[in-house]
């Protein structure tokens, strides 16, 4: 096969615990597969110095409201807004977690911002209705040039204020999604 380098985000997701030398066990990696429909093809993972232009990318850009500089393992403070895009796709996300916000696709808006308290995720049990809470925990798992998987973590309530379930979601947006 004629071999061309294609951009990669990796994770390392176990080693072997070997204090002296640690190795890898599992590692994730992510990558944007261009297959034709109803073909196959190999891609071969190879360790390399060489990097890709930056010219061949389609990265995400992704932003907090803030201008504070986000990194893996953070959380949304109280009022911030995070937007994500790419050269299709663009949505924003906020630590009042109401689902996506402000989705467009190909510049044609799908979702605008959710500003009711009864928009966004719920859930129906015995006829009763319960909604996300307004105190969510929005942190970054992941965030590469390739990847973003975003963690909500929060609690449904009804009308009255009364507590039900528990929640984890994940949204993840790729770099050419």
């Amino acid at each position: 096969y004629p071999a061309k380098a294609i951009p990669i985000q990796v994770e390392i997701a176990a080693s072997w615990n070997e204090s002296s030398n640690p190795s890898i066990k599992l590692m994730h990696c992510f990558f944007n597969a261009n297959i034709e429909n109803g073909k196959t093809d190999a891609y071969i993972l190879k360790l390399s110095n060489d990097s890709i232009p930056a010219a061949n990318q389609n990265k995400l850009n992704v932003q907090l409201s803030s201008g504070r500089r986000l990194r893996a393992g953070d959380t949304l403070v109280q009022s911030e807004v995070l937007t994500i895009q790419n050269n299709r796709l663009a949505f924003t996300v906020d630590q009042d977690f109401k689902g996506i916000s402000n989705l467009s696709i190909g510049g044609k808006s799908l979702i605008s911002a959710r500003s009711h308290a009864h928009s966004g995720p719920f859930i129906t049990i015995d006829s009763e209705t319960y909604y996300s809470s307004k105190h969510c925990i929005v942190a970054i798992e992941t965030l590469g040039e390739n990847l973003i998987v975003i963690r909500v973590e929060g609690q449904y309530y009804n009308t009255a204020g009364a507590p039900r379930h528990k929640y984890i979601t994940r949204i993840f947006a790729y770099s050419n999604s």
